[in-house]
């Protein structure tokens, strides 16, 4: 496995509730959000893509 599979890997192994805000990853403590996965990996962040938008409405209709 690449470097990056292996962070990836670790990530999900340390996320263990879809309520963390944070996980341990090498021992540094990493935010669960699109931006700082995408900031991390040097990715542009979409924050206005199709999935994020429905995201947004389907929150919406739960409050």
């Amino acid at each position: 496995p690449s470097v990056d599979e292996e962070l990836v890997r670790e990530f999900y192994a340390n996320f263990t509730s879809n309520e963390l805000t944070e996980v341990f990853v090498r021992g540094i403590k990493v935010r669960i959000s699109s931006k700082a996965i995408n900031e991390f990996f040097e990715l542009l962040d979409f924050e206005d893509d199709e999935y994020s938008s429905l995201m947004r409405i389907i929150e919406a209709e739960n409050l």
